[in-house]
C-alpha cells in the first residue's frame, strides 16, 4: 500500500530525541492519566483490541476503528468512515510496542476523503505528532495510565475534555 511506503520513506525521529513540533502552527503536549482498578494487562488489552478500542474512542468519534497493527514498526490508520462512505482519519506509525508498559505513536499522514494526505495544511497541522501511552503497574492489580499526545494549540482545551471522557469510558471498560 502506498501509505505503508511512505510511513517507512519519511524520517522518523529516535524518540528520545524527538521534537514536539508539528509544522502548522504551536503545538501543546497534553498530559492527563487515570488510575484504573485493573491489572496492567487488562487495561493494555482493552486500548490495543478492536472492539474496545472502539468503545472508548468512540467519543472522539462515534465509528472510530484501526486499521494495522499495534507491534513495533507497524503502520496503523485510525480512521472512521464518512458520510460518503470514504474514510477520514490519521495514518501512524508505532515506533514502540513494549507489552504491556508502553506504546509510541508517531502521526505522519492524514487520510481525507480516502485519500492519503502528507503535505496540505491540514495534515501539516497535525503531523509529525506523536501520541504516548504508559501503563504503570500499581498495588493491588491497579494500573496507572498515562497519556502524553501533541495537540495543535487551536484544538488542545476540546482534546484536553475529549481525553478526559476517553479516560473515564476505558476505566469502565476496563473495571466491568
Amino acid at each position: 500500500m502506498a501509505w505503508r511506503r511512505q510511513i517507512d520513506i519519511m524520517e522518523i525521529h529516535n524518540h528520545a530525541g524527538r521534537s514536539a513540533c508539528v509544522t502548522g502552527g504551536k503545538v501543546m503536549k497534553l498530559h492527563t492519566e487515570i488510575r484504573i482498578d485493573a491489572p496492567i494487562h487488562s487495561v493494555w488489552d482493552a486500548v490495543v483490541s478492536a472492539e474496545r478500542f472502539n468503545e472508548w474512542t468512540a467519543l472522539f468519534h462515534e465509528g472510530s476503528y484501526f486499521v494495522g497493527s499495534w507491534k513495533q514498526g507497524d503502520a496503523i490508520r485510525f480512521v472512521t468512515m464518512g458520510s460518503d462512505g470514504k474514510e477520514t482519519g490519521i495514518l501512524s506509525k508505532i515506533l514502540i510496542s513494549d507489552y504491556p508498559n508502553h506504546i509510541v505513536i508517531n502521526h505522519v499522514g492524514m487520510i481525507v476523503d480516502g485519500v492519503e494526505d502528507f503535505t496540505s495544511e491540514q495534515a501539516k497541522e497535525w503531523t509529525p505528532g506523536y501520541e504516548e501511552y504508559t501503563l504503570v503497574e500499581a498495588d493491588d492489580d491497579k494500573t496507572l495510565f498515562i497519556v502524553d499526545v501533541d495537540t495543535p494549540e487551536a484544538y488542545f482545551e476540546d482534546f484536553k475534555e475529549d481525553w478526559r471522557k476517553a479516560l473515564l469510558k476505558l476505566k469502565e471498560i476496563c473495571e466491568r
